[in-house]
């Protein structure tokens, strides 16, 4: 969903629970994200491996510096972590 945004200007919005983003290419976090959306991302308490969360970090702060720069309309960008979840596949 969080890669689908970037691509398809019709996406308004993200909910990502679990995001997996160590399959994206470094050079789409650093250097391809072109817009900001509103996005909320739930994390389960045990889904915390070291290279996504990095990723995710990464992802999340370039669309708030998206955001700043662009002047764009509000577009709140959370991450939560729901303590003593799991993640189910």
């Amino acid at each position: 969903a969080m890669y689908a945004a970037q691509k398809d200007s019709r996406i308004a919005g993200v909910i990502a629970l679990d995001p997996w983003l160590v399959p994206l290419p470094a050079h789409f976090i650093d250097r391809d994200i072109e817009r900001s959306v509103p996005t909320l991302v739930v994390n389960s308490d045990i889904f915390n491996w070291k290279g996504n969360k990095e990723a995710l970090r990464r992802f999340l702060l370039r669309l708030k510096d998206l955001h700043r720069r662009g002047n764009q309309r509000p577009c709140p960008i959370t991450q939560v972590t729901v303590m003593t979840s799991d993640h189910m596949d």
